[in-house]
């Protein structure tokens, strides 16, 4: 039979996700979707989870895709120190990440001197440095939704040249029958990166794009004293160009689908959605088995307007509450209320149990914290 498991790691205010899927009679398929932040012991338990990944008969332990989504501190830490771990012997099938180089192969009028991210530059760095395969499943461009800002926007007419512009969503498939349909980002949130990524890069004293110098700079500091990113909290709506860049998918297999939606922007993730229920002809709310919700529950990002878009079966929630205090109240009390207007049920997952979270266990019967937060889906019958 086949399976599909989705497992939050605890990465306090950040995520690290690894799902595993494949049939009894072929070998477990893996992805990682970030690492989360290191502070706290967090890359710890990352290490610990790798560990239990089998080795291969070469001794390496295989994994079919790492998407990291966003350059954040609390997705992206985790996964520097990983690359640099090199008792785990951990290979990728394909790494995706939009670095420094993809800004300026999204169109001519983006240059490569306007991009840049210590953070970004540094993770850059080690995949070229280490030779890792980098968006290579894309043709080793960007990770995106192409066209006029890869969306339907309600203000293009049906009869609009600018619609025969959008292409519609990419798809990917993996091995071991994985289907990857890309719902952020667009070229507009990508290009917000621009001017805030090069104002980093030169407050760290070199260029965008010095894969050389970012190296460099990465190994001479203590790990102890690293600040990869920054935290903001959003204003509302979600204005972080950090977060609208963040990659997210909806990964189906075996009849099973589960929308990792990292810290994208509402509107993004809105309309591709929308686009996705018109290329599918479906009528009312696309229906999956699972949503992850964007940004760790904040308000801003799991808005009214989305939840007309889709409907799950399990929400699946990552945040320790630290700081920011997710998940907000208000975003949680919208998905309940459009299922008891519904009439589906539905399920929480938590993997923390803490103020925000045991809060529901009075309003849905089926909220799960901690280890008993881990996803298991079978194939459909």
């Amino acid at each position: 039979m086949a399976s599909f498991t989705v497992e939050m790691l605890q990465a306090e205010r950040g995520d690290s996700i690894l799902i595993e899927y494949g049939a009894d009679d072929t070998p477990t398929n893996r992805i990682l979707v970030d690492g989360g932040p290191v502070n706290g012991g967090h890359y710890r338990q990352l290490r610990e989870r790798i560990q239990g990944v089998p080795t291969r008969d070469d001794g390496r332990r295989f994994i079919d895709l790492l998407i990291i989504s966003h350059v954040d501190a609390d997705h992206i830490e985790g996964i520097v120190y990983l690359l640099q771990d090199d008792e785990l012997r951990c290979l990728f099938g394909d790494i995706w990440f939009n670095g420094w180089k993809h800004l300026a192969d999204i169109d001519e009028q983006t240059r490569a001197d306007r991009l840049g991210g210590k953070h970004g530059e540094f993770l850059g760095a080690l995949l070229e440095r280490q030779g890792r395969p980098w968006n290579q499943l894309v043709g080793g461009g960007p990770v995106f939704i192409p066209g006029v800002d890869g969306i339907v926007s309600d203000a293009i007419d049906d009869d609009s040249e600018d619609r025969d512009a959008i292409a519609p969503l990419p798809v990917v498939d993996l091995a071991g029958g994985m289907k990857l349909t890309v719902v952020s980002p667009t070229v507009s949130k990508l290009q917000k990166l621009a001017a805030e990524w090069q104002a980093e890069v030169k407050a760290a004293n070199f260029e965008p794009g010095d894969s050389s110098a970012a190296y460099e700079a990465l190994q001479e500091m203590w790990w102890s004293r690293l600040t990869l990113g920054s935290d903001k909290i959003a204003a509302s709506p979600d204005r972080s160009a950090a977060n609208g860049a963040s990659i997210a998918v909806l990964a189906e297999f075996h009849g099973r689908s589960v929308l990792l939606a990292a810290d994208a922007h509402d509107d993004v993730l809105t309309a591709s959605l929308r686009r996705l229920r018109a290329e599918r002809g479906v009528d009312g709310p696309l229906h999956i088995d699972a949503l992850k919700l964007s940004h760790h529950g904040s308000k801003q990002n799991t808005t009214d307007q989305l939840l007309d878009e889709v409907r799950a079966d399990h929400y699946l929630i990552s945040t320790s509450g630290d700081r920011f205090h997710h998940p907000n109240a208000l975003a949680i009390r919208r998905i309940v209320d459009r299922h008891a207007q519904d009439g589906h049920d539905l399920a929480l997952l938590f993997n923390y149990e803490q103020a925000n979270t045991v809060a529901w266990r009075n309003s849905v019967a089926d909220c799960r914290f901690g280890d008993d937060a881990v996803l298991h889906l079978s194939k459909v019958a």
